[in-house]
């Protein structure tokens, strides 16, 4: 599981709405990674605004799932797939009417920063590609469960089988395509991640899926049910789907 915290300067300075909306300084975010380019500037604007910093957790989904097995802990919010989100609420983990929608992520395919880009835009133009790279990369997480699924679509799972690389994470996997070990491969992953890792890992998104094999995740975030300051959660949550959030959301690939 990786961690990181999305702060702005004046950690836990209270903002404009000072003492309106809670006690804490600092809000637990547990996340899935499709989110974390996007969470990287909402939490300094959701500081801004409100004076609460955030400290997001992220991992792929079925590691969220494992780490709320025995219950969300100090996590105020959650932020994870339709399913995932579903799932937590049915457990009472989450709070069913504090739920909202964040916006739908593509599959996309990604490519080493100097490789050509080689015709992607239909279900046979990605056959062909799959077939002709020296390695094909993506994660384990809900994304990458998909292209398993994808690749045995396309009729040809037995034959590039010994050449799938997947990686716990989206980062792990795209470090991999964007090294030199990579300059041949293809990879797959969230639309939100690849644009993420352009600028750090060599990488670079070539095409979303055709729309006869595209797929697109749809992300919610709620409240926990153990939240230590439930209504800093549920303002974290409301900012989020709201126009600020939505926009910086945009911009990351999450629509």
């Amino acid at each position: 599981m990786r961690s990181a915290a999305i702060v702005a300067a004046g950690r836990g300075r209270r903002g404009p709405s000072q003492g309106g909306i809670g006690k804490l300084a600092t809000l637990q975010v547990l996340s899935a990674g499709a989110v974390k380019p996007a969470l990287a500037t909402i939490g300094p604007a959701f500081e801004a605004a409100e004076g609460i910093a955030i400290a997001a957790t992220f991992g792929p989904a079925p590691e969220l799932r494992e780490r709320t097995k025995g219950g969300t802990g100090a996590f105020g919010v959650v932020i994870g797939p339709q399913s995932l989100i579903a799932a937590l609420i049915d457990e009472g983990k989450l709070v069913a009417d504090s739920r909202r929608a964040l916006g739908g992520v593509k599959a996309a395919i990604a490519l080493h920063r100097d490789a050509r880009v080689p015709d992607l835009s239909t279900l046979d133009a990605v056959r062909a590609a799959v077939r002709a790279a020296s390695a094909i990369v993506y994660n384990t997480a809900s994304s990458g469960q998909y292209i398993d699924d994808m690749i045995k679509g396309l009729g040809i799972a037995e034959e590039v089988e010994p050449r799938v690389h997947r990686f716990p994470t989206a980062e792990d996997a795209m470090r991999f395509l964007g090294s030199d070990a990579g300059r041949d491969a293809i990879g797959f992953g969230q639309s939100s991640a690849i644009r993420g890792y352009e600028k750090t890992l060599g990488v670079r998104q070539a095409a979303a899926l055709p729309n006869a094999i595209g797929n697109v995740t749809r992300y919610e975030a709620a409240r926990t049910a153990t939240a230590p300051d439930a209504a800093a959660a549920q303002a974290f949550v409301v900012f989020l789907a709201g126009p600020e959030g939505r926009r910086h959301l945009a911009a990351t690939g999450v629509e």
